[in-house]
């Protein structure tokens, strides 16, 4: 993974802090108040045939599960996990998941024929889907940009990114959060 796709993600990954909200209309169970996220619990995250609309629940492809601390990933990319500190009270930094995984198939077969990424709760709450994108949207270089919507009032959002792995495979990134819907204003002190 090259420098210009760090730079993709950390836009992407801003951009999807400031513009995504919404629900998807999965039919799953419902989990409208879900409790805060225990340190260390992560979220299992697949590829689908599909559509977020119209999702075929047996997933395609495993990917590395979205959390705080990331499990290890497969293939080449290794998270870097590093404290930095700040504000990380209630109103102060918002934590952002995250994922990252090499997988054997090139972008153009996931673009082919329709797909999706589906995120869920818990390896225990597996049938509760908290977040979900259709795989498509727009390219910047060789790196595809894309939403994922929250899904049954998880208040979960984020932003996935595709991008060539230059060995006929694809790194996956996945950045979610929770809480950062869009319409939030900033509101300077004196």
């Amino acid at each position: 993974m090259g420098n210009r796709f760090s730079q993709t993600a950390a836009l992407a990954a801003a951009l999807g802090l400031s513009v995504l909200g919404g629900s998807a209309g999965l039919a799953q169970n419902a989990t409208p108040e879900m409790a805060s996220q225990p340190t260390g619990m992560t979220h299992p995250a697949h590829i689908h045939n599909g559509t977020c609309d119209s999702l075929d629940p047996n997933p395609l492809i495993p990917l590395t599960d979205v959390g705080i601390t990331p499990s290890q990933s497969s293939g080449n990319a290794t998270p870097v996990t590093a404290p930095m500190g700040g504000d990380m009270t209630a109103g102060g930094a918002i934590p952002v998941e995250q994922s990252i995984t090499e997988i054997p198939v090139p972008i153009l077969d996931l673009v082919s024929a329709p797909h999706a990424i589906n995120v869920h709760e818990s390896a225990q709450n597996i049938q509760n889907y908290i977040a979900c994108g259709t795989i498509g949207g727009t390219q910047f270089g060789d790196t595809l940009m894309f939403g994922l919507q929250e899904v049954n009032n998880s208040g979960y959002s984020g932003v996935a990114l595709l991008s060539d792995n230059g060995q006929g495979g694809t790194n996956v990134l996945i950045y979610l959060v929770r809480g950062a819907a869009a319409g939030g204003m900033a509101t300077p002190t004196s």
